[in-house]
């Protein structure tokens, strides 16, 4: 009895570990071909939310309010405004800017090609996938939406921001230079006016 009780729930898993792949490579391929609005579609509600918010802050916020973001924000915040004047960014929401993002190759594209889901642990609603069998490689989280799994990319934000720190430990640097030398890696020109509001 307790062996067939267990079936079902084993058949959900298998189920949800099937959507999370196809939900996966769907991300993939779109960010593969710079598809921006296609990759929008594959991520989920936090996600959107949180670009929404990126370009609100991006439009708003002085340095006060600047620093008071983790350091992965602040890095997205500042390469908005350095990428775009500010009557841009009056034109510009969430979803465009996301657009935008993987169009351009910004976001993703370098580390799509080679990631696969080998192991995938579904809790509820969210869902942990890893690169091994073990589970010591994380790599993207899943939540179920209304409309089915999708990648949630702002869980990458905590190993991001120690990547960051880490950075900043070992350059020496203070946390607005290393922000700097990181925008300085993927544009051509840095104006330091980014850090006081959006350029005009």
């Amino acid at each position: 009895v307790l062996l067939l009780s267990l079936i079902p729930n084993a058949l959900r898993a298998d189920s949800a570990e099937k959507d999370i792949q196809e939900a996966f490579q769907k991300y993939k391929n779109a960010l593969l071909a710079q598809n921006g609005a296609e990759a929008w579609k594959t991520v989920d509600a936090a996600t959107q939310s949180y670009y929404e918010n990126a370009v609100r802050t991006a439009r708003y916020s002085n340095k006060t309010e600047l620093d008071k973001l983790d350091l992965m924000t602040k890095f997205i915040v500042l390469r908005i405004r350095n990428e775009f004047h500010a009557n841009e960014l009056n034109a510009m929401d969430g979803q465009k800017l996301f657009e935008i993002g993987v169009n351009n190759g910004w976001i993703g594209k370098d580390g799509a090609s080679k990631a696969a889901l080998t192991t995938i642990e579904v809790k509820g609603d969210s869902a942990q996938t890893f690169a091994d069998k073990d589970k010591k490689i994380p790599l993207l989280r899943f939540s179920k939406n209304s409309d089915g799994w999708k990648v949630a990319i702002t869980s990458l934000n905590s190993l991001a921001n120690s990547a960051i720190e880490q950075r900043i430990k070992e350059s020496g640097k203070s946390t607005d230079e290393t922000l700097v030398a990181m925008l300085n890696s993927v544009s051509d020109h840095v104006d330091m006016k980014i850090f006081d509001g959006p350029l005009s």
